[in-house]
C-alpha cells in the first residue's frame, strides 16, 4: 500500500482572487464610464449643432420663399408641413424618420427646440429668429421666450440666430444687381 499523503486536486479560485478581480474591474469601471459619458454628451451636441445650422438654413430658405419667418404659432414645424401661407415651397428640412414634425421640433436630448420670434437679446438686435436647445443640462439658461435672451453667454446651451437685416441686405443688393443689368440691356436695346 502506498502511504503518500492523499491532496486533493482543488481548482478554482480563491477568494482572495476573486477580490482582486473585483477591485479591478471597479477601478477600470470608474475610469472607463466618465469617459463614455463625456464622449455621448459630445455626440449629441454634435448633432444638435448640425440640426440647429439645418434649422438656419430651413429658416432662411423659408423667409425667401415666403417673406417672413414662421409665426411663433406655426413654429418650426411650418418648415417641413405647410402651414398653409402663399409662397411656401418646402419643406426646407429634410429628415430620414417618419415622424419629421417631432423630428424638426427636438433636440439630440429628445427635448423640444425653443423657438423665440423677435427676441430681445443682449446685445441688442442679434437676431430676428432665435432656436435654443438646453445642452447637456437640458434646460435653457440663456433666456426664455418673451424674456431677455443673453447671447454668447457661459451656458452650455445651443442657439441658432437668424436676423432678418442680413437677408434683407443680400436681396436689396441682389436687386440692384439685377436692376443694373436691366438697365444697360434697355439702354442697349434703345441704342440699336
Amino acid at each position: 500500500m502506498d502511504r503518500r499523503p492523499y491532496r486533493q486536486n482543488r481548482s478554482g479560485f480563491s477568494l482572495m482572487g476573486v477580490i482582486m478581480i473585483l477591485a479591478v474591474m471597479a477601478i477600470m469601471a470608474g475610469v472607463i464610464a466618465p469617459m463614455v459619458f463625456r464622449q455621448m454628451m459630445a455626440a449629441r451636441e454634435r448633432a444638435t449643432s448640425a440640426e440647429l445650422l439645418q434649422l438656419e438654413s430651413g429658416l432662411v430658405a423659408f423667409f425667401d420663399d415666403v417673406g417672413r419667418f414662421p409665426t411663433e404659432g406655426e413654429g418650426l414645424a411650418a418648415l417641413v408641413n405647410d402651414p398653409g401661407v402663399t409662397g411656401w415651397r418646402g419643406p426646407y428640412v429634410s429628415y430620414e424618420h417618419e415622424e419629421p414634425v417631432a423630428q424638426v421640433s427636438t433636440d439630440a436630448w429628445n427635448l423640444g427646440y425653443v423657438y423665440d420670434l423677435y427676441p430681445v437679446t443682449t446685445p441688442a438686435d442679434t437676431a430676428t429668429v432665435l432656436v435654443a436647445s438646453g445642452g447637456q443640462n437640458r434646460q435653457v439658461d440663456a433666456g426664455s421666450v418673451g424674456g431677455n435672451w443673453i447671447v454668447g453667454g457661459a451656458t452650455d446651451d445651443l442657439l441658432a440666430l437668424v436676423t432678418a437685416t442680413q437677408l434683407n441686405r443680400e436681396k436689396t443688393t441682389a436687386s440692384s444687381v439685377e436692376q443694373e443689368l436691366l438697365a444697360r440691356a434697355a439702354q442697349a436695346y434703345f441704342r440699336d
